[in-house]
């Protein structure tokens, strides 16, 4: 008697199924903490700019950018600036060389608060993670001194603020 066994056992492909799933399992994990890593890092090398920026700014003119402008004085700035003088959210300011055009996550980027002591920028996530966002704070400078400046990342969700750990 002559046995033709040609294909495989329903054993072999059942194993072969399991280890094929697996494994997309880790591949998509591996992904995920990929894609977050580049969100982060592109988010940093946005708010490190800007800080850069803001400390060239403080040195040429003993004060951090915005802190000069009042709220409500858009007269001479709206066309430069867009709507809301230094004080809106932008993809782009020209008086400090920042431009978010390019990038892919954090398109925009809002100057919070300004005053001779520090400054408060925060930037937010436009995709996959809506919820994302940069804060950069710097405080302390002087001309003597370079100043602190921390760049950090949250989450935001509804009722709290929760920070993220970068590295």
């Amino acid at each position: 008697m002559v046995s033709n066994n040609k294909g495989f056992t329903l054993t072999e492909l059942i194993i072969t199924i399991v280890i094929v799933g697996i494994l997309s399992i880790i591949a998509t994990y591996v992904y995920r903490v990929l894609l977050f890593k580049a969100v982060a890092t592109e988010g940093k090398a946005l708010m490190g700019s800007i800080a850069n920026a803001e400390k060239t700014y403080y040195v040429q003119y003993g004060h951090f950018y915005g802190c000069d402008l009042p709220e409500g004085d858009t007269e001479g700035r709206t066309a430069a600036l867009g709507e809301g003088g230094a004080w809106g959210e932008r993809s782009y300011d020209p008086i400090l060389g920042v431009d978010a055009r390019g990038n892919t996550y954090f398109k925009n980027f809002k100057f919070v608060s300004a005053t001779n002591d520090g400054v408060y920028v925060e930037s937010k996530t436009n995709k996959p993670y809506k919820d994302l966002g940069l804060v950069l704070q710097i405080s302390g400078m002087s001309t003597s001194s370079e100043g602190n400046v921390t760049i950090s990342l949250y989450k935001w969700d509804e009722n709290n603020i929760t920070p993220i750990d970068i590295n």
